[in-house]
């Protein structure tokens, strides 16, 4: 793979994100290895009140993602139809693939605390220069 210009690298790490989360998803809906490890947070819990409590009780975290990724399509909609360019509708797309990978090998990544959170930290800042690498050369059209 041509990896010339930054934003193609960055776009390369995206899809490696992406087939890492995939590989994962498809070995955990298996069941090849049992899984004791909690995912998560329930909703319901105690810790979670002060949520619970301005949203509403029937609102979970499920609904939060949708409204947010259907509030900032949205809105992407609105700046391309304003600039009459849907490079925006592009960065949009990118950037659900590309947190949503990186978010999924965060926390399969962090079970049982096999990586150290300073060494998380750190490919997390790497990861915010890769995307706003990629970002800047989908809006330059350097990519």
């Amino acid at each position: 793979m041509d990896t010339g210009t930054f934003f193609k690298l960055c776009v390369y790490i995206t899809f490696c994100l992406l087939i890492f989360t995939l590989s994962v998803n498809f070995v955990s809906a298996s069941g090849f290895f049992p899984v004791t490890v909690e995912a998560g947070p329930e909703i319901g819990d105690s810790a979670n009140e002060t949520f619970l409590n301005l949203v509403g009780g029937d609102f979970t975290t499920t609904d939060m993602w949708i409204v947010v990724l259907t509030g900032t399509g949205a809105i992407g909609i609105l700046v391309a139809w304003l600039t009459r360019s849907t490079a925006i509708l592009g960065v949009y797309l990118f950037s659900v693939i590309f947190w949503a990978s990186y978010l999924n090998m965060i926390s399969v990544t962090n079970l049982l605390n096999y990586v150290p959170l300073g060494f998380l930290a750190i490919g997390t800042t790497g990861m915010i220069f890769i995307y706003v690498g990629a970002v800047i050369g989908m809006l330059s059209g350097s990519g």
